[in-house]
């Protein structure tokens, strides 16, 4: 059996309004009674009204948010302008109790940047072309940016590190310079940002010619060992 009102809001208004007009022609020759008639004809009428004052106000509600929108977006930019100006006239003045009057904050002092950190955990290998390769690992605390990595070999019996190499965001650095038949080399990083040094890491050890997993080497070195 199909249903005779319709299920959404939209067209039993629409159904509504046609039925009580229809019913109101002739109701006794449908079986209701003109009081019948007249109650449903007050109740389209009262569904219609509900229904022109909820879209009423779902546009008010449209135009009010619109309205607190814009009027956000003007006192911000209004007091950004003004608590520009406070600034100005504490900073001119040199009265600091502009900013407790005003209850705006003072300019805040530039933070200082620690120095950059030092590079750790080290690795290394020996590429096809005799050149080696080491690698680290580091986090730079926030804001420090463009770190300079510093590279210093020793090689042999040498008593002290030679600078061989500037490295950048790569973390990395190809020896190709390793004399032939060198037995053992130390490498040590130092981390830089512009004019501030870090500290430096510790001695990588890389010894030649013995196959087998490094050892830790004799005071701050580290190293492994790794065939020729």
């Amino acid at each position: 059996m199909a249903e005779n009102m319709p299920r959404t809001t939209p067209e039993f208004i629409n159904w509504s309004r046609t039925h009580a007009e229809l019913w109101a022609h002739d109701p006794e020759s449908i079986g209701l009674t003109p009081a019948q008639a007249e109650e449903f004809a007050a109740l389209a009428e009262d569904l219609g009204a509900a229904q022109r004052a909820a879209v009423a106000a779902r546009q008010a509600s449209v135009d009010a948010t619109r309205r607190l929108s814009d009027a956000l977006a003007r006192a911000r930019a209004t007091g950004g302008v003004f608590i520009g100006v406070i600034k100005t006239h504490a900073a001119v003045t040199g009265n600091p109790g502009v900013y407790s009057g005003s209850g705006v904050s003072p300019v805040a002092r530039p933070s200082t940047l620690p120095p950059p950190v030092a590079p750790q955990r080290f690795s290394s290998r020996v590429n096809p072309d005799g050149s080696l390769t080491i690698r680290w690992k580091v986090r730079q605390p926030v804001g420090v940016t463009d770190v300079a990595y510093l590279v210093y070999r020793r090689l042999g019996a040498e008593r002290e590190f030679t600078l061989v190499g500037s490295e950048g965001t790569n973390k990395s650095f190809t020896d190709a310079g390793l004399p032939v038949g060198v037995g053992r080399v130390e490498y040590l990083v130092r981390a830089k940002r512009g004019d501030v040094w870090g500290g430096s890491s510790e001695v990588y050890l890389v010894q030649f010619g013995t196959v087998g997993r490094g050892e830790e080497g004799a005071g701050a070195s580290r190293g492994m060992k790794m065939a020729a």
